[in-house]
């Protein structure tokens, strides 16, 4: 049961603010006193009738502060304790304790080591009132020790919020945000689960600034010399700060983007992660350095999916870079299209060691010469490529692939063959709103340069289109376009391939594509292939055109998510210019495409197919 001191007698007179601060056992007094000093002392505002401090203590008594409670300052009137108890409470359920008996119009919730400069309330106040704010903040810096013995300076409190940034601390800080008392009683107050007490600023700010007018205050940076995750709580969390992180970031990835209804503003988000009683499942991703798109889609996609609601953590390791004691204790191994010695020893360990391991597979290399004979010395039957490839993919316990040829053809060498549905996250993607002034229609591709011998008639048809209309642009990323297009150069942008997904992602969707191009030439290798160039041009808003092969007619439906020509000139001229010319029919291709991804292909939809894969491996539910 709480106890409160010193209630003044005139409870119900109202303030201006009210510093709601905790105080963890592990906290100085000194440190306390002083960050109280610097709320009592805020310049232009009469602390008498303008500001109170509520003290909040966990797991600590007001005797065991002697100078707190002795002091005899003019303002104890406006100086309020709460203790918590002897149990550890956390800040999240004493803030709400705190906010019950608050007086203030507007509420700051702070902590120990948290110091204002001596006119930041007043500014922050007045935003507020000019501005018809909700909120007001203020900009800060992290000063933090790295491994190195250097100090990392980390600012929050920016206008141009990153929900990556997220990943690291809350964007906007709790502790210097001043918020009408009314916001947060509509917002219903703090979670109190003592397990996510690191965060419980965190998860009330990504709600505030979903829902309500905020603005920042573009002053000096104030220096906070503690955040509230490093607090020495000496609780014993079931989950790291890292568990934390990956299961907010991943629930609240488009939170700061979509208002809630209003019915669900007391509702706090913490509450709907739930995780299973069983021990945290490691995993760990192998793959060579270059492999970071297919890690991302073929693994990470699902892990940041599942964080939500599963005890998941995971770690890549580069294969040329990681020794193999170093996979001890992990319970599920992934290895994308692995073909090294490196990798080969590691899956050797795991072999050993009783510990699960997948081999990822995506790419037909046993037909890959067929297609490409180019590419025969590198990935040759000959070669000490494919014949490691072969030995990792007959020692590995599990392979997945994603179609029935590429099954097929992998069940010679390992009994234990799984096909999955391949997989998108549309999360990646967006598309921006077009300038009024720009008309252009703009054409493309994406993809490797191994792509280009299929490119001949496309090419022929893209300088007809060019020639003949002049509002069309072509973006190009990852083939080099032949010299006949030097006259268009002023209409062409190229970009060489992208290894990071992510950043692949958000370059393809700022050049918001009208039309995507997906020419190739019909064998068991393409046929092999997972539908990406389908999935990247409705990802980005853009109407598919694409090279009729098995694997094509199996995903895409002619004139309606996308067309399907032979790859000729004439077939793909006519296709260009039918989209062109006719803005509904891209835009009806579209929206349909994009009804069939979300249903069929987003990672969401297909999730259930990974979650029962992974209960095959470790022999029991999640």
């Amino acid at each position: 049961m709480s106890k409160i001191y010193r209630i003044p007698t005139t409870q119900e007179k109202k303030t201006l603010i009210s510093f709601i601060l905790y105080h963890h056992k592990s906290l100085g007094e000194d440190e306390l006193l002083l960050t109280i000093d610097t709320y009592l002392k805020q310049q232009y505002l009469d602390p008498l009738t303008s500001i109170e401090v509520i003290v909040l203590l966990d797991e600590i008594q007001l005797q065991e502060l002697p100078i707190l409670e002795h002091a005899t300052l003019p303002l104890e009137e406006r100086l309020i304790v709460i203790e918590g108890g002897e149990e550890f409470k956390g800040p999240g359920a004493l803030w709400n304790e705190g906010f019950k008996i608050a007086r203030g119009e507007l509420v700051t919730f702070t902590w120990t080591g948290v110091k204002w400069f001596l006119d930041t309330s007043v500014h922050l106040v007045r935003m507020i009132k000019t501005g018809e704010l909700d909120c007001a903040y203020s900009r800060a810096v992290y000063k933090l020790p790295t491994a190195n013995g250097k100090v990392q300076s980390i600012l929050v409190g920016e206008k141009d919020l990153s929900i990556h940034f997220l990943s690291f601390t809350p964007s906007i800080p709790l502790n210097y945000t001043i918020i009408k008392a009314e916001v947060v009683k509509e917002l219903g107050g703090f979670c109190e689960n003592r397990e996510f007490a690191k965060i419980a600023d965190w998860e009330l700010m990504l709600r505030l600034f979903s829902q309500y007018r905020s603005d920042g205050l573009l002053g000096s940076y104030l220096v906070l010399q503690k955040r509230l995750q490093d607090i020495d709580y000496g609780y014993p969390f079931r989950y790291s700060w890292d568990d934390l992180v990956r299961v907010f970031i991943s629930k609240t990835s488009s939170f700061f983007n979509v208002l809630m209804p209003k019915g669900s503003r007391k509702e706090t988000l913490l509450p709907e992660i739930k995780f299973e009683p069983h021990k945290e499942i490691k995993i760990g991703i192998v793959s060579g350095l270059l492999e970071n798109a297919q890690v991302q889609i073929e693994v990470l996609n699902y892990l940041e999916f599942l964080g939500l609601t599963y005890p998941i953590s995971w770690r890549r390791f580069i294969e040329n870079q990681t020794m193999p004691e170093e996979l001890k204790n992990y319970d599920i191994v992934f290895f994308i299209r692995s073909r090294t010695g490196e990798a080969l020893e590691l899956a050797k360990y795991c072999y050993k060691e009783g510990i699960k391991t997948v081999y990822i597979l995506d790419d037909n290399w046993f037909y890959v010469t067929e297609t490409y004979p180019q590419l025969a010395s590198q990935l040759g039957k000959d070669t000490s490529y494919y014949q490691y490839f072969i030995l990792i993919l007959t020692t590995v316990d599990y392979v997945i692939t994603y179609n029935d040829i590429l099954y097929e053809d992998t069940k010679k060498y390992n009994h234990n063959v799984f096909k999955l549905p391949p997989n998108v996250n549309l999360e990646h993607f967006y598309r921006p709103e077009a300038l009024e002034e720009d008309t252009s229609i703009r054409i493309g591709f994406t993809g490797s340069s191994s792509k280009l011998q299929h490119f001949g008639p496309a090419f022929k048809a893209l300088y007809r289109i060019l020639s003949e209309y002049p509002e069309v642009k072509l973006y190009f990323k990852g083939i080099p376009l032949p010299p006949e297009f030097t006259p268009f150069r002023d209409r062409i942008i190229e970009t060489s391939y992208s290894h990071n997904y992510k950043d692949y992602a958000n370059e393809v969707s700022k050049w918001r594509y009208d039309i995507m191009i997906s020419p190739i030439d019909e064998t068991r290798y393409t046929n092999s292939k997972c539908p990406c160039k389908y999935f990247d041009a409705t990802a980005v808003g853009a109407a598919g055109i694409y090279a009729t092969t098995e694997l094509m007619r199996k995903v895409v439906k002619p004139n309606r998510t996308g067309l399907l020509i032979e790859n000729k000139e004439e077939a793909w001229y006519q296709a260009l210019k039918k989209l062109i010319i006719q803005p509904s029919l891209r835009e009806a291709i579209v929206k349909n495409a994009r009804e069939d991804i979300e249903k069929n292909y987003d990672t969401k939809a297909v999730a259930s197919y990974f979650i029962l894969f992974l209960q095959q491996v470790l022999g029991r539910k999640l």
